[in-house]
């Protein structure tokens, strides 16, 4: 959530980009022109989540890109839009490419209440993707309330056809109005299981603020889950309970 410089979002399609499932070695570089990926912002008119501050209209921040295992040219990226300078964006974007990134078409990711069918939190932020063996791609990221309350989450989602579209909207882990002002989630992360289709892992740390305790200190914990095929059909729709990896960790 930390604020970032706003930039506009770019991709050189090459066999050197620097993308999940992609090692080349330098020698093998050979760099396409330029692709602008994005266009003019889907969520320009949203108000949700306005207040003080500035919001950088049709900007993009924190880019995230992916390569699919089963169609190498296949490419989905993600990234925060609209970001505002306190926290933040209006939402987040996925990108898609079919041609090895010479073009693209964008689709609003749900997890923000500027995205149509999205969460109904008023900011989202830190885009991740990552893709399955089996060509399923999955998309997570941190939602929460700036405004009117301290809610807070981590969510995730899947696409079954490239990037164009998204389902499974999963809730990993949230903080209600009256946890959110102790527990506030940040830097998610979310890998695909390079071998079992079907699998993947997401994880996430959560910022935890002192109480009235006179040797609590703020600390932070970090918890994982992952979905799989608990049973037949259910594959990319469940997530198990989410696992404490450290419970406790200072921070100075």
């Amino acid at each position: 959530m930390r604020a970032k410089q706003c930039v506009a979002l770019a991709v050189a399609t090459a066999v050197g980009l620097l993308v999940e499932g992609s090692a080349v070695a330098s020698s093998a570089i050979n760099v396409s022109p330029v692709t602008v990926v994005t266009g003019p912002s889907p969520y320009a008119n949203c108000t949700v989540g306005a207040g003080t501050g500035t919001v950088y209209v049709n900007a993009e921040v924190e880019p995230y890109v992916a390569i699919n295992p089963a169609n190498a040219l296949n490419i989905v990226g993600a990234w925060q839009q609209d970001r505002w300078n306190k926290g933040g964006a209006h939402g987040l974007v996925a990108g898609y490419s079919f041609d090895g990134g010479q073009t693209w078409g964008e689709t609003p990711l749900p997890f923000s209440a500027c995205a149509k069918g999205g969460l109904s939190y008023e900011r989202a932020s830190d885009p991740w993707v990552s893709i399955g063996p089996d060509g399923t791609i999955y998309a997570n990221a941190i939602s929460f309330d700036i405004i009117t309350t301290t809610r807070n989450a981590v969510a995730g989602a899947t696409s079954s056809d490239g990037g164009k579209t998204w389902k499974n909207l999963s809730v990993l882990v949230s903080y209600d109005a009256t946890q959110g002002s102790q527990f506030s989630t940040d830097k998610n992360s979310i890998t695909a299981d390079p071998v079992k289709a079907g699998v993947a892992y997401s994880v996430w740390d959560t910022l935890i603020q002192p109480t009235d305790q006179p040797d609590d200190n703020p600390h932070a914990s970090y918890a994982a889950a992952y979905t799989g095929p608990a049973r037949p059909g259910a594959r990319h729709r469940q997530w198990s309970a989410r696992a404490s990896v450290s419970r406790r960790l200072a921070i100075w």
